[in-house]
Protein backbone atom coordinates (compact mmCIF):
# COMPACT_ATOMS: atom_id res chain seq x y z
CA UNK A 1 0.00 0.00 0.00
CA UNK A 2 2.47 2.49 -1.30
CA UNK A 3 0.43 4.81 -2.81
CA UNK A 4 1.46 7.32 -4.76
CA UNK A 5 2.43 10.58 -3.19
CA UNK A 6 1.01 13.30 -5.69
CA UNK A 7 3.54 16.38 -6.64
CA UNK A 8 1.61 19.04 -4.69
CA UNK A 9 0.95 17.70 -1.33
CA UNK A 10 4.51 15.69 -1.89
CA UNK A 11 6.12 19.28 -2.07
CA UNK A 12 4.27 20.95 0.90
CA UNK A 13 5.22 17.58 3.11
CA UNK A 14 8.48 17.39 2.26
CA UNK A 15 9.04 21.20 2.81
CA UNK A 16 8.16 21.52 6.40
CA UNK A 17 10.08 19.73 9.34
CA UNK A 18 8.86 17.17 11.26
CA UNK A 19 9.59 19.14 14.53
CA UNK A 20 7.87 19.45 17.47
CA UNK A 21 4.40 21.37 17.95
CA UNK A 22 4.42 24.90 19.39
CA UNK A 23 5.07 25.39 22.62
CA UNK A 24 2.14 25.22 25.00
CA UNK A 25 -0.39 27.97 25.36
CA UNK A 26 -0.52 30.40 28.46
CA UNK A 27 -2.78 33.30 28.32
CA UNK A 28 -1.42 36.78 27.07
CA UNK A 29 1.71 35.17 25.17
CA UNK A 30 2.62 35.15 21.62
CA UNK A 31 0.82 32.56 18.84
CA UNK A 32 1.69 32.32 15.20
CA UNK A 33 -2.46 32.49 13.54
CA UNK A 34 -5.73 34.32 14.31
CA UNK A 35 -8.04 31.32 14.96
CA UNK A 36 -5.51 28.82 15.71
CA UNK A 37 -6.98 26.42 18.72
CA UNK A 38 -4.90 24.36 21.44
CA UNK A 39 -6.10 22.05 24.23
CA UNK A 40 -3.81 22.18 27.14
CA UNK A 41 -4.45 20.84 30.78
CA UNK A 42 -8.16 20.80 29.98
CA UNK A 43 -8.64 24.30 28.34
CA UNK A 44 -9.50 25.25 24.90
CA UNK A 45 -7.25 28.23 23.77
CA UNK A 46 -7.62 30.30 20.99
CA UNK A 47 -4.84 32.81 19.19
CA UNK A 48 -7.16 35.94 19.13
CA UNK A 49 -5.64 39.87 18.05
CA UNK A 50 -5.29 41.97 20.52
CA UNK A 51 -4.08 45.52 19.27
CA UNK A 52 -1.35 44.45 16.93
CA UNK A 53 -0.46 41.37 18.59
CA UNK A 54 -1.58 37.95 18.25
CA UNK A 55 -2.22 36.72 21.72
CA UNK A 56 -3.68 33.22 23.13
CA UNK A 57 -6.95 34.32 25.02
CA UNK A 58 -7.41 32.84 28.87
CA UNK A 59 -9.21 29.58 27.48
CA UNK A 60 -12.36 28.07 27.69
CA UNK A 61 -12.44 24.23 29.92
CA UNK A 62 -13.21 21.68 27.77
CA UNK A 63 -13.06 18.67 30.24
CA UNK A 64 -10.37 16.84 29.20
CA UNK A 65 -7.08 17.42 28.96
CA UNK A 66 -4.13 18.16 26.37
CA UNK A 67 -4.76 15.58 23.53
CA UNK A 68 -2.95 14.56 20.34
CA UNK A 69 -4.66 12.43 17.91
CA UNK A 70 -3.37 8.49 17.36
CA UNK A 71 -3.09 7.61 20.51
CA UNK A 72 -0.67 10.31 21.82
CA UNK A 73 -1.53 13.00 25.03
CA UNK A 74 0.12 14.99 27.33
CA UNK A 75 -0.59 16.65 30.93
CA UNK A 76 -4.08 15.30 31.27
CA UNK A 77 -6.36 17.28 34.16
CA UNK A 78 -5.98 16.39 37.49
CA UNK A 79 -8.57 13.97 38.59
CA UNK A 80 -10.33 14.45 41.89
CA UNK A 81 -9.99 10.82 42.70
CA UNK A 82 -7.13 8.30 41.62
CA UNK A 83 -7.45 6.00 38.99
CA UNK A 84 -7.94 3.15 41.30
CA UNK A 85 -11.26 4.21 43.02
CA UNK A 86 -13.02 5.09 40.07
CA UNK A 87 -16.14 2.16 39.30
CA UNK A 88 -17.14 1.31 35.98
CA UNK A 89 -21.04 1.37 35.01
CA UNK A 90 -22.60 -0.33 32.37
CA UNK A 91 -23.28 2.09 30.87
CA UNK A 92 -22.88 5.64 32.17
CA UNK A 93 -23.26 8.12 28.92
CA UNK A 94 -26.07 9.77 28.45
CA UNK A 95 -28.18 8.86 25.10
CA UNK A 96 -27.49 9.73 21.63
CA UNK A 97 -30.17 12.10 21.26
CA UNK A 98 -29.54 14.04 24.38
CA UNK A 99 -26.06 15.20 22.38
CA UNK A 100 -25.44 18.32 20.34
CA UNK A 101 -26.86 17.67 17.06
CA UNK A 102 -24.23 16.73 14.26
CA UNK A 103 -24.43 16.37 11.07
CA UNK A 104 -26.55 13.93 9.71
CA UNK A 105 -24.06 11.52 8.84
CA UNK A 106 -22.16 11.96 12.02
CA UNK A 107 -25.84 10.90 13.82
CA UNK A 108 -26.23 8.11 11.87
CA UNK A 109 -22.84 6.47 12.07
CA UNK A 110 -22.88 6.63 16.10
CA UNK A 111 -26.79 4.88 15.87
CA UNK A 112 -24.89 1.87 13.46
CA UNK A 113 -22.28 1.49 15.87
CA UNK A 114 -24.54 1.76 18.76
CA UNK A 115 -26.64 -1.07 17.09
CA UNK A 116 -23.72 -3.05 15.76
CA UNK A 117 -21.21 -3.16 18.64
CA UNK A 118 -23.05 -4.72 21.40
CA UNK A 119 -20.44 -6.18 24.28
CA UNK A 120 -20.05 -9.17 25.64
CA UNK A 121 -17.46 -10.48 28.23
CA UNK A 122 -14.69 -12.63 25.88
CA UNK A 123 -12.73 -13.79 28.68
CA UNK A 124 -8.99 -13.72 29.09
CA UNK A 125 -7.85 -11.87 26.05
CA UNK A 126 -4.63 -9.48 27.14
CA UNK A 127 -1.05 -11.03 28.86
CA UNK A 128 0.63 -7.85 30.26
CA UNK A 129 3.46 -6.97 31.28
CA UNK A 130 4.34 -4.34 33.50
CA UNK A 131 7.21 -2.52 34.39
CA UNK A 132 8.80 -1.80 37.79
CA UNK A 133 7.79 2.01 37.86
CA UNK A 134 4.29 1.01 36.59
CA UNK A 135 1.86 3.02 38.47
CA UNK A 136 -0.91 1.16 40.02
CA UNK A 137 -3.85 3.65 39.18
CA UNK A 138 -2.92 3.57 35.39
CA UNK A 139 -2.25 -0.01 35.18
CA UNK A 140 -5.96 -0.66 37.14
CA UNK A 141 -7.41 1.27 34.34
CA UNK A 142 -5.66 -0.07 31.73
CA UNK A 143 -6.36 -3.93 32.18
CA UNK A 144 -10.51 -2.30 32.93
CA UNK A 145 -10.59 -0.40 29.75
CA UNK A 146 -8.83 -3.22 27.70
CA UNK A 147 -11.15 -5.34 28.56
CA UNK A 148 -14.03 -3.01 27.90
CA UNK A 149 -13.03 -2.02 24.63
CA UNK A 150 -12.63 -6.06 23.07
CA UNK A 151 -15.97 -6.70 24.51
CA UNK A 152 -17.40 -4.71 21.88
CA UNK A 153 -15.75 -6.99 19.27
CA UNK A 154 -17.67 -9.49 20.44
CA UNK A 155 -18.04 -12.25 17.42
CA UNK A 156 -15.45 -10.20 15.35
CA UNK A 157 -12.24 -10.51 17.08
CA UNK A 158 -11.24 -14.38 18.05
CA UNK A 159 -7.63 -14.37 18.09
CA UNK A 160 -6.77 -17.29 19.95
CA UNK A 161 -3.83 -16.29 21.69
CA UNK A 162 -3.13 -13.87 24.32
CA UNK A 163 -2.39 -10.83 22.98
CA UNK A 164 0.71 -9.25 24.52
CA UNK A 165 0.85 -5.35 26.48
CA UNK A 166 3.43 -3.72 27.78
CA UNK A 167 3.17 -0.79 29.98
CA UNK A 168 5.97 1.54 31.53
CA UNK A 169 6.97 5.03 32.11
CA UNK A 170 9.51 7.43 31.19
CA UNK A 171 11.58 5.47 33.38
CA UNK A 172 11.27 2.57 32.04
CA UNK A 173 12.57 2.55 28.24
CA UNK A 174 15.42 0.20 28.68
CA UNK A 175 13.51 -2.28 30.64
CA UNK A 176 10.82 -1.94 27.56
CA UNK A 177 13.10 -2.99 24.59
CA UNK A 178 14.39 -6.14 27.45
CA UNK A 179 10.79 -6.62 28.04
CA UNK A 180 10.00 -6.90 24.03
CA UNK A 181 12.94 -9.09 23.43
CA UNK A 182 12.17 -11.34 26.28
CA UNK A 183 9.30 -11.95 24.59
CA UNK A 184 10.64 -12.40 21.16
CA UNK A 185 10.11 -9.34 19.36
CA UNK A 186 13.00 -8.75 17.41
CA UNK A 187 13.95 -5.73 15.52
CA UNK A 188 12.53 -3.02 17.52
CA UNK A 189 14.81 -0.21 17.43
CA UNK A 190 11.93 2.29 15.49
CA UNK A 191 9.63 1.53 18.55
CA UNK A 192 12.36 2.75 20.95
CA UNK A 193 13.60 5.52 18.89
CA UNK A 194 10.27 6.95 18.90
CA UNK A 195 9.49 6.52 22.62
CA UNK A 196 12.62 8.16 22.75
CA UNK A 197 11.32 11.06 20.71
CA UNK A 198 8.68 11.47 22.54
CA UNK A 199 10.32 11.56 25.58
CA UNK A 200 12.39 14.61 24.13
CA UNK A 201 9.35 16.65 23.18
CA UNK A 202 7.55 15.93 26.48
CA UNK A 203 11.11 17.51 28.33
CA UNK A 204 11.37 14.43 30.36
CA UNK A 205 8.28 12.77 30.28
CA UNK A 206 6.75 12.10 33.73
CA UNK A 207 3.59 13.53 31.76
CA UNK A 208 3.45 12.48 28.37
CA UNK A 209 1.95 8.84 27.29
CA UNK A 210 1.32 7.31 23.99
CA UNK A 211 0.63 3.67 22.64
CA UNK A 212 1.46 2.21 19.40
CA UNK A 213 0.48 -1.40 18.02
CA UNK A 214 3.45 -1.82 15.69
CA UNK A 215 2.79 -2.03 12.01
CA UNK A 216 4.53 -5.98 11.81
CA UNK A 217 4.23 -8.76 9.31
CA UNK A 218 3.89 -11.05 12.29
CA UNK A 219 2.00 -10.87 15.67
CA UNK A 220 2.25 -7.69 16.87
CA UNK A 221 1.49 -6.62 20.49
CA UNK A 222 0.30 -3.24 21.99
CA UNK A 223 2.79 -0.61 24.29
CA UNK A 224 1.68 1.88 26.55
CA UNK A 225 3.85 4.45 27.50
CA UNK A 226 2.37 6.90 30.62
CA UNK A 227 4.44 8.89 32.45
CA UNK A 228 4.38 8.74 35.98
CA UNK A 229 2.73 12.41 36.92
CA UNK A 230 -0.18 11.59 34.48
CA UNK A 231 -4.03 11.42 36.15
CA UNK A 232 -6.95 10.10 35.01
CA UNK A 233 -9.16 12.08 32.53
CA UNK A 234 -11.98 10.66 29.82
CA UNK A 235 -9.40 10.70 27.08
CA UNK A 236 -7.77 7.85 28.93
CA UNK A 237 -10.41 5.73 27.86
CA UNK A 238 -10.83 7.07 24.21
CA UNK A 239 -7.34 6.86 24.09
CA UNK A 240 -7.22 2.87 25.32
CA UNK A 241 -10.42 2.39 22.72
CA UNK A 242 -8.51 3.54 19.70
CA UNK A 243 -5.14 1.48 20.34
CA UNK A 244 -7.66 -1.99 20.69
CA UNK A 245 -9.18 -0.44 17.71
CA UNK A 246 -5.73 -0.62 15.77
CA UNK A 247 -5.49 -4.83 17.71
CA UNK A 248 -8.32 -5.50 15.82
CA UNK A 249 -6.72 -4.13 12.03
CA UNK A 250 -3.88 -6.11 13.00
CA UNK A 251 -5.38 -9.58 13.74
CA UNK A 252 -8.10 -9.04 10.36
CA UNK A 253 -5.79 -7.93 8.10
CA UNK A 254 -3.51 -10.78 9.01
CA UNK A 255 -0.62 -8.32 10.06
CA UNK A 256 -1.35 -6.25 7.05
CA UNK A 257 -2.28 -2.98 9.15
CA UNK A 258 0.55 -1.08 7.62
CA UNK A 259 -0.70 -1.63 4.05
CA UNK A 260 -3.83 -0.05 5.04
CA UNK A 261 -3.71 3.91 3.86
CA UNK A 262 -3.30 6.39 7.07
CA UNK A 263 -6.79 7.87 7.08
CA UNK A 264 -8.31 4.23 6.99
CA UNK A 265 -5.68 2.85 9.53
CA UNK A 266 -6.46 6.10 11.99
CA UNK A 267 -9.18 7.09 10.67
CA UNK A 268 -11.58 4.21 11.79
CA UNK A 269 -9.44 3.81 14.96
CA UNK A 270 -10.91 7.16 16.37
CA UNK A 271 -14.22 6.72 15.35
CA UNK A 272 -14.46 3.56 17.33
CA UNK A 273 -12.34 5.61 20.09
CA UNK A 274 -14.45 8.47 20.21
CA UNK A 275 -17.86 5.93 20.08
CA UNK A 276 -16.59 4.01 22.78
CA UNK A 277 -15.50 7.66 24.77
CA UNK A 278 -19.42 8.18 24.77
CA UNK A 279 -20.41 4.35 25.86
CA UNK A 280 -17.78 4.08 28.52
CA UNK A 281 -16.77 7.30 30.11
CA UNK A 282 -19.28 9.36 28.69
CA UNK A 283 -17.32 12.29 27.08
CA UNK A 284 -19.12 14.63 24.54
CA UNK A 285 -18.38 13.35 20.93
CA UNK A 286 -18.65 16.39 19.57
CA UNK A 287 -16.32 18.13 21.76
CA UNK A 288 -13.72 15.44 20.49
CA UNK A 289 -14.38 15.71 16.96
CA UNK A 290 -13.98 19.42 16.51
CA UNK A 291 -10.50 18.59 18.29
CA UNK A 292 -9.82 16.01 16.22
CA UNK A 293 -11.05 17.57 12.65
CA UNK A 294 -9.03 20.82 13.69
CA UNK A 295 -5.82 19.13 14.83
CA UNK A 296 -3.80 19.54 11.67
CA UNK A 297 -3.23 23.41 12.83
CA UNK A 298 -1.33 22.34 15.33
CA UNK A 299 0.85 20.49 13.26
CA UNK A 300 4.14 21.59 11.95
CA UNK A 301 3.01 21.72 8.16
CA UNK A 302 1.29 24.94 7.65
CA UNK A 303 -1.23 23.86 5.32
CA UNK A 304 -4.80 24.91 5.71
CA UNK A 305 -7.46 22.23 5.13
CA UNK A 306 -10.36 24.87 5.06
CA UNK A 307 -9.28 26.72 2.09
CA UNK A 308 -9.16 23.18 -0.71
CA UNK A 309 -11.09 23.21 -3.24
CA UNK A 310 -12.00 19.76 -4.40
CA UNK A 311 -8.87 19.02 -6.85
CA UNK A 312 -6.61 20.13 -3.66
CA UNK A 313 -8.88 17.62 -1.51
CA UNK A 314 -8.48 14.65 -3.83
CA UNK A 315 -4.49 15.02 -4.38
CA UNK A 316 -4.64 15.79 -0.54
CA UNK A 317 -6.71 12.27 0.18
CA UNK A 318 -4.46 10.27 -2.52
CA UNK A 319 -1.31 11.22 -0.60
CA UNK A 320 -3.16 9.92 2.71
CA UNK A 321 -3.09 6.23 0.70
CA UNK A 322 0.36 6.21 1.91
CA UNK A 323 1.92 4.86 5.04
CA UNK A 324 4.95 6.51 4.36
CA UNK A 325 5.94 8.94 7.37
CA UNK A 326 5.17 11.97 6.06
CA UNK A 327 1.04 11.07 5.65
CA UNK A 328 1.08 9.55 9.12
CA UNK A 329 3.30 11.25 11.06
CA UNK A 330 1.82 12.77 14.28
CA UNK A 331 3.61 16.10 13.76
CA UNK A 332 2.22 16.58 10.59
CA UNK A 333 -1.32 15.68 12.19
CA UNK A 334 -3.56 15.09 8.83
CA UNK A 335 -4.62 11.96 8.76
CA UNK A 336 -6.61 11.73 12.09
CA UNK A 337 -9.36 14.61 11.47
CA UNK A 338 -9.50 13.97 7.71
CA UNK A 339 -10.23 10.13 8.26
CA UNK A 340 -12.34 10.44 10.91
CA UNK A 341 -14.72 12.14 8.60
CA UNK A 342 -14.48 10.05 6.03
CA UNK A 343 -14.90 7.30 8.59
CA UNK A 344 -17.93 8.50 9.29
CA UNK A 345 -19.22 8.79 6.16
CA UNK A 346 -18.47 5.00 5.38
CA UNK A 347 -20.67 4.03 8.26
CA UNK A 348 -23.48 6.22 7.44
CA UNK A 349 -23.31 5.41 4.09
CA UNK A 350 -22.82 1.39 4.07
CA UNK A 351 -22.86 0.39 7.67
CA UNK A 352 -20.49 -1.05 10.23
CA UNK A 353 -20.04 -4.71 8.78
CA UNK A 354 -18.40 -3.13 5.56
CA UNK A 355 -15.70 -1.16 7.41
CA UNK A 356 -15.07 -4.67 8.81
CA UNK A 357 -14.73 -6.24 5.59
CA UNK A 358 -12.73 -3.14 4.26
CA UNK A 359 -10.02 -3.83 7.15
CA UNK A 360 -10.22 -7.87 6.23
CA UNK A 361 -9.27 -7.35 2.41
CA UNK A 362 -5.98 -6.39 3.52
CA UNK A 363 -5.30 -9.74 4.13
CA UNK A 364 -6.69 -11.08 0.65
CA UNK A 365 -6.90 -7.93 -2.07
CA UNK A 366 -3.53 -7.11 -3.86
CA UNK A 367 -4.06 -3.47 -3.22
CA UNK A 368 -6.15 -0.58 -1.11
CA UNK A 369 -8.01 0.12 -4.42
CA UNK A 370 -9.08 -3.24 -5.33
CA UNK A 371 -9.70 -4.23 -2.25
CA UNK A 372 -12.43 -0.95 -1.10
CA UNK A 373 -14.23 -1.61 -4.93
CA UNK A 374 -14.68 -5.30 -3.85
CA UNK A 375 -16.43 -3.71 -0.51
CA UNK A 376 -18.10 -1.26 -1.65
CA UNK A 377 -18.91 -1.55 -4.96
CA UNK A 378 -17.44 1.71 -6.05
CA UNK A 379 -14.27 2.63 -7.65
CA UNK A 380 -12.17 4.93 -5.40
CA UNK A 381 -11.64 7.82 -6.91
CA UNK A 382 -15.47 7.61 -7.62
CA UNK A 383 -16.13 7.84 -3.76
CA UNK A 384 -13.30 10.65 -3.45
CA UNK A 385 -14.90 12.70 -6.21
CA UNK A 386 -18.54 11.98 -5.17
CA UNK A 387 -19.02 11.48 -1.36
CA UNK A 388 -16.23 12.07 0.24
CA UNK A 389 -15.36 15.59 -1.01
CA UNK A 390 -17.97 17.23 -0.55
CA UNK A 391 -18.67 15.94 3.39
CA UNK A 392 -14.95 16.75 3.73
CA UNK A 393 -16.02 20.19 2.79
CA UNK A 394 -19.33 20.52 4.76
CA UNK A 395 -17.72 18.85 7.69
CA UNK A 396 -14.40 21.86 7.48
CA UNK A 397 -16.97 24.12 7.14
CA UNK A 398 -19.71 23.43 9.82
CA UNK A 399 -17.25 22.01 12.93
CA UNK A 400 -16.16 25.10 14.66
CA UNK A 401 -12.57 26.19 14.88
Amino acid sequence: MRGRVFALVLALILSVSTALAAPNPKAGASCSKTGLIKIFKGKKFTCIKSGKKLVWNKGEKTGFGSFEPGGSYSAPIPSASPISTLRPTPNPSPSLSARPIGSEEQIKALAILKAAMTPKPMGERFRYHFSPNAVASFRDVLVRDLNRSISYWYGIYDNPALFNVFYGTEKDLAWLEEAWRSAGYLNTETYAEELRGRLAQARGGDRVYSGQVPNRNDASFINFFFGSANTYDPGVTVFIAHETAHIVQQYLSKNRKSQMPCWVREGTADLIGHFLGVELAGIDYNMFKQFTVNNYQQGSSGIELRTFDANQWLDHLRSLETSASGACDFSLRFAYGTGLLLSELLVADHGFEKMVSLWRSFGTSPSFREGFKSVYGKDIEDWYRDDAIPYLIAEYKRVPR
